[in-house]
């Protein structure tokens, strides 16, 4: 890897606003509360932001992989829980079919969050391999396909606004308390 950073600072946050992790780039977290609850953290061409089993709140997500990258952009929260506090947005172009990953649980805070994932090639926009909660909910935009294969338990409301929303898992839109809406794009329901 190119850069390979370590958080480990004692009592306080080492990024507030922004963090950009770039091309093969890679930050580990080496105890919780590293980064700020509103900081925006961008991840691209296969950069790797791993939070080693320690919980993280972030502002929003900004995930890119494009056809020079050997690997997907990947965010792992295996073992904890990663809050976002406001929106994901992806991009990918990659022809060996590397798209954003975030591994382990998801919480969205509550209120509104804009999943906006695009795909040149009208593939997934975003690969979730792990559980979503929380009190929030989101509404997806973009042209690229997103797969709930799990089940999830997050309360807010879901809507689609363009492209696809898989659902591969009864349990997979939460509490569904607050409802689905489809305004534009399409629903698939697997199960």
């Amino acid at each position: 890897r190119p850069f390979v950073a370590s958080f480990d600072k004692p009592g306080g946050n080492i990024v507030n606003t922004r963090l950009a992790i770039g091309d093969g780039c890679e930050v580990t977290m080496q105890r919780a509360g590293q980064i700020g609850d509103d900081t925006v953290v961008s991840i691209t061409g296969g950069g790797r932001l791993l939070l080693n089993s320690h919980a993280e709140t972030l502002g929003s997500l900004l995930l890119t992989n494009v056809h020079a990258d050997a690997d997907p952009t990947l965010l792992d929260a295996t073992g904890t829980t990663l809050t976002l506090r406001r929106d994901i947005t992806t991009s990918v172009f990659n022809e060996d079919g590397n798209i954003p990953t975030i591994k382990g649980r998801l919480a969205l805070a509550p209120g509104p969050h804009i999943f906006d994932l695009n795909n040149a090639l009208l593939g997934p926009g975003i690969d979730l391999q792990g559980p979503i909660g929380g009190a929030g909910g989101f509404s997806k935009f973009g042209n690229a396909t997103l797969v709930l294969a799990t089940s999830n338990s997050f309360s807010g409301p879901v809507a689609v606004h363009d492209g696809i929303l898989d659902i591969q898992d009864a349990y997979a839109l939460g509490t569904t308390s607050s409802g689905l809406t489809v305004t534009d794009g399409t629903l698939i329901l697997r199960r």
